[in-house]
């Protein structure tokens, strides 16, 4: 997932745009029923489709780049979620990070609200890895990351060459050996000190969290100099590893940067709360965002309302038991998202169950 692909399918405006979502796993055995959970959902688009136009035209126009879709899935290295974009012009296949709702859906444009879960359901950070031998710096959203190479990054650490040195005390022969460990620790630390003034000159003031991630030893170096500058650690030779296969490490350190993210977020509820800035349930959220008001949008994961908007009262929705029905938006929760973001102001995801209290949606007003 890139920014250019995301920018393609906002600009795509034709019918029928197919967006498909299905939940896959990381392990087995979970993960031996994906192909299945799949091969549903493509069943499900197509005989959707059917139901709208000729067969001829649709084997012609769609169903090719949705077959060539599914052939392009790599099963054993999905995640929590596979999207398809699919219309007669274009074809797109993600993997998600995160978990998705199963369904499909057949508009004029993609479902880009789901898109935008995921981008705002993304954590954001630097990284730091302290390898024996090179520290590299990357930026990372979620598991992808991506290598800085500005302001000395990578940087090489070279052991200093020091002569085994003789000297006669008190009649005796008295050795320094160029292993002596305190001089090559002052060495490192000399170092260490040098890796994070590069840091803060590349990052200036972006305020994302850092993850440092190296062997244990160098860690501690990094600590000594540095002890509150890192949000998670994470121990081990990560040297060796492909960019693919440290993103996948890294998930440990990502999961801790999402739940304290999370904690933080209903600190600032707690205190909007307090000073009645807050509202919560749809229906009073969907109002404030129609005004304007909401400053930071709380949502739990995987909640999705279909209903309608008052033409007359825009201000005001009514709900639906069925998104399939028409003149229904599939999901009200897309729409809010995306006027939220366009007035500026903060979206934070959710576990399912962390916002019970509030009917699965809250925010924190401007006023």
């Amino acid at each position: 997932m890139n920014r250019q692909d995301i920018s393609l399918l906002y600009q795509a405006n034709e019918y029928p745009s197919v967006s498909i979502f299905v939940r896959t796993h990381r392990t087995m055995p979970d993960r031996e029923q994906d192909p299945i959970a799949v091969k549903n959902m493509v069943r499900e688009a197509k005989d959707r489709l059917l139901e709208e136009f000729p067969r001829r035209e649709l084997e012609e126009k769609i169903f090719p780049h949705i077959d060539a879709a599914v052939a392009k899935i790599d099963y054993a290295r999905s995640k929590d979620g596979i999207a398809i974009f699919v219309n007669a012009s274009m074809m797109k296949i993600f993997r998600l990070p995160v978990p998705v709702k199963s369904r499909v859906i057949i508009d004029k444009t993609f479902a880009m609200g789901e898109i935008d879960r995921i981008l705002h359901r993304m954590v954001q950070y630097w990284l730091l890895t302290l390898n024996e031998k090179s520290v590299r710096l990357y930026s990372g959203i979620d598991g992808i990351l991506h290598e800085v190479t500005d302001k000395g990054f990578p940087m090489q650490y070279e052991r200093p060459y020091v002569e085994a040195m003789q000297y006669k005390v008190n009649n005796e022969m008295i050795g320094h050996s160029p292993h002596d460990s305190e001089y090559f620790d002052e060495h490192k630390r000399q170092f260490m000190r040098s890796v994070v003034q590069a840091y803060h000159e590349v990052v200036h003031n972006t305020h994302l969290p850092l993850v440092v991630a190296g062997i244990e030893r160098n860690i501690s170096f990094f600590r000594d100099i540095e002890p509150v500058l890192a949000a998670e650690y994470l121990s081990g030779d990560v040297e060796r590893l492909s960019v693919l296969d440290l993103g996948d490490k890294l998930e440990p350190a990502v999961l801790g940067l999402w739940q304290k993210k999370q904690a933080k977020k209903l600190e600032e509820f707690d205190l909007a709360v307090g000073k009645l800035h807050h509202a919560f349930g749809i229906h009073s959220v969907w109002r404030m965002a129609q005004e304007g008001r909401i400053k930071d949008l709380l949502v739990e994961e995987g909640y999705s309302v279909p209903g309608v908007i008052n033409q007359g009262d825009p201000s005001s929705i009514m709900l639906a038991a069925d998104a399939t029905l028409p003149n229904i938006s599939d999901d009200l929760v897309d729409v809010l998202l995306s006027t939220v973001a366009k007035q500026g102001g903060g979206i934070t995801f959710f576990d399912e169950g962390s916002l019970k209290n509030y009917e699965k949606i809250a925010a924190i007003l401007r006023y």
